[in-house]
């Protein structure tokens, strides 16, 4: 059956000459034999394998089953089922398994919407499986009635024959309160499909014990009844680093950030809220020349995003070398592919070790690259787990029991008992992690970078290590303008004393209704700029942010000239079109108040 399986994988895929890795192996044999399993391997094992290769390997065999050995187990027009956590995600994987030759669709609100408008009854298409033999959908729609429709309908469960959740680790991450629908996952599966199929779940970071008990509870996969496939997660090419940032995350200035940038490697910078995108987003704006192609070289990826858009920047990623650099929230943190990416920088710690351990895993995708990951920590982070790991006196909420109002108003949550220790570690950070997720073999995995003779030691063993590592930018990078730290205009504070005099401040009510006028222009320069084709990614709160509504409200009665306001406007994005048509609706507003006071 094996050879049978690495037959026809090599003959169908001419670019895997070796066939599928022993771990694809074990991993998609199960599935064929209609058994559960559990994969627990490292980002870029090429766990994905679990949604097309047995397609593709049922649908040959029935094609040509005078060429292979006869009895083995089939299924007429197989299709599978892949429950994803982030639309992004299952975007990515549509299109990876099309190059396969394997048809694919993604199940979410804006395919929906579409197959609305066009009149398409998406649930009968799928129930009919006739035209996809894959379907990603997340765990929220599983709900609705039109899969209850599509389980039901006797061709659907005629062909089904496997039900895949990946980044299964989820279940624990989000289920109890974030995105409570994926602790029903088991239930749909168990209580919706037929019992003959394949049960898998797929992770990077799921941590034996407890977490893996968890999602084996969701899930239905009992001991001695399933496959369990646990092999190290670590990153022998991807270098860790942890450092204390220079500054705060809660301004327009992040320059620790730049000679990582500056050496041209291509880079995805995890942020924790939208609104660090897109200050970052700014900022790398700004350090850039007037003439730099700013649009091509920085992308953002969030949910806001469209998902074409988001999807032409991981095209771009791997396919123009003139864009360099990614700003995303977690919605990239799970499962995306984009093989070029070299340099994963995180501001800031995740809530957990899990999550950061998430955001390594987006680079080094190609195992002959040579990839970081950085983290950067605030130190009054690293004063919190040091006082935690001193005194541990109050033991940390459990997600399955936390509930409103379960802590004293004013009191923080305890940290993550292992983000703490990251936190605080100052020997190893690879031999650490390697312990906390039972990296076989522990013998050697636990020891530190020197003593493990690691390739890439973390940033606590480098010195020790002796080693003189050296991250270059690929060869045919091009030869990209150096971020600088934007100047800041030199006359910007005598020109507006403050604060400025109490005549020249708005009243509650003058400041409100300015305020609402500002919004209303923001609007229509971003309604005019969308219809345009312009800046169609950016949401509305970036062509006039709030904080620079607040400085202008704060100066309002101090504008006296168009060449005073267009310092004031130093760090607009739309400074260069739109001064002018701000200016006259300020002074217009002006000329109003002073009126009404007289």
């Amino acid at each position: 059956g094996r050879q049978t399986m690495q037959t026809i994988v090599k003959k169908l895929i001419p670019t895997w000459t070796d066939g599928l890795r022993p771990v694809q192996e074990d991993l998609v044999a199960p599935i064929l034999d209609g058994e559960d399993i559990l994969c627990c391997t490292a980002t870029g094992d090429g766990k994905s394998a679990a949604f097309s290769i047995p397609i593709l390997i049922l649908n040959e065999y029935n094609k040509n089953q005078q060429l292979y050995p006869a009895g083995l187990r089939t299924r007429l027009n197989p299709v599978g089922l892949v429950i994803m956590p982030t639309k992004g995600l299952a975007s990515n994987i549509v299109l990876e398994l099309i190059k396969l030759g394997v048809s694919a669709f993604s199940y979410c609100h804006e395919s929906l919407a579409e197959a609305r408008r066009a009149g398409i009854d998406l649930a009968g298409v799928i129930k009919r499986c006739e035209t996809y033999q894959v379907v990603c959908v997340d765990p929220e729609h599983l709900r609705g009635k039109e899969w209850r429709e599509i389980s039901d309908f006797p061709v659907f469960r005629a062909r089904i024959f496997y039900a895949a959740t990946d980044e299964v680790h989820l279940i624990n991450e989000w289920g109890f309160d974030f995105r409570p629908d994926f602790k029903l996952i088991g239930l749909f599966v168990r209580g919706r499909l037929p019992s003959t199929i394949s049960v898998v779940g797929l992770s990077a970071t799921l941590t034996p014990g407890p977490a893996t008990t968890a999602v084996c509870e969701t899930l239905g996969l009992y001991e001695n009844r399933f496959h369990l496939i646990r092999r190290t997660n670590e990153r022998p090419n991807v270098q860790f680093i942890m450092k204390v940032l220079g500054h705060g995350l809660s301004g327009y200035s992040f320059p620790d950030i730049l000679p990582i940038l500056n050496s041209g490697r291509k880079a995805v910078i995890h942020c924790p809220t939208l609104d660090m995108v897109f200050r970052l987003y700014v900022f790398i704006w700004r350090c850039q020349s007037s003439t730099a192609d700013k649009a091509r070289r920085t992308r953002m990826y969030t949910s806001l995003c469209p998902a074409k858009y988001n999807e032409e920047t991981l095209r771009l990623l791997d396919e123009d070398p003139y864009c360099q650099i990614v700003i995303a929230t977690i919605a990239f943190s799970n499962g995306i592919n984009a093989r070029r990416l070299l340099d994963s920088i995180s501001l800031g710690f995740w809530s957990t070790v899990d999550i950061l351990w998430q955001d390594q895993g987006r680079v080094g995708r190609m195992l002959e690259s040579t990839a970081r990951g950085i983290v950067f920590v605030q130190s009054a982070s690293v004063k919190a787990a040091t006082k935690q790991i001193a005194n541990p006196t109050t033991a940390p909420v459990s997600k399955s029991k936390k509930t409103k109002g379960s802590r004293k108003a004013g009191t923080a949550a305890p940290m993550d008992p292992m983000k703490a220790r990251m936190l605080t570690e100052t020997s190893c950070y690879n031999a650490l992690v390697n312990d906390y997720y039972g990296n076989p073999p522990l013998e050697t995995t636990t020891l530190d970078c020197v003593a493990a003779n690691r390739p890439l030691p973390c940033s606590n063993c480098i010195s020790r290590s002796k080693k003189n590592l050296v991250f270059a930018s690929p060869p045919g990078t091009p030869s990209f303008e150096t971020l600088a730290l934007p100047v800041a205009p030199a006359r910007a504070r005598s020109t507006f004393p403050m604060p400025p005099p109490k005549k020249k401040k708005l009243t509650k009510k003058e400041r409100k209704s300015a305020e609402a006028a500002l919004i209303d222009y923001r609007k229509t320069l971003c309604e005019e700029q969308h219809l345009l084709g312009n800046y169609t990614e950016h949401p509305i709160s970036l062509f006039l942010p709030s904080s620079l509504q607040t400085l202008i409200l704060d100066k309002f009665l101090t504008i006296e000239s168009s060449s005073a306001f267009d310092l004031l406007l130093s760090t607009w994005r739309h400074r260069e079109l739109h001064t002018r048509t701000l200016f006259k609706l300020v002074t217009e507003l002006q000329s109003t108040i002073n009126e009404d006071r007289e």
